[in-house]
């Protein structure tokens, strides 16, 4: 079984690979862009960038899931 997000799936162990990288958000987290404008959003999905070996960030700003790719190096902890 696995556990992405609220959601449980059944899959094939085969399939998978295990990889040394802790995310540094998880879902529900709010973070903030690095760069300017500094948008404060809210994890709703992760997913995996295969050629960069890295996790992608998907965020909620403002009630609206965006459509851009998020890396760790362009968020951090959203301040309050």
């Amino acid at each position: 079984m696995l556990e992405h997000g609220a959601g449980t799936f059944r899959a094939k162990r085969a399939m998978f690979r295990p990889i040394r990288l802790l995310p540094l958000f998880t879902f529900g987290d709010r973070v903030q862009e690095a760069a300017p404008p500094h948008r404060i959003g809210v994890v709703k999905k992760l997913g995996w960038h295969f050629k960069r070996e890295s996790l992608i960030y998907i965020l909620e700003y403002d009630g609206r899931l965006s459509k851009k790719w998020n890396f760790e190096k362009d968020l951090k902890p959203a301040e309050e």
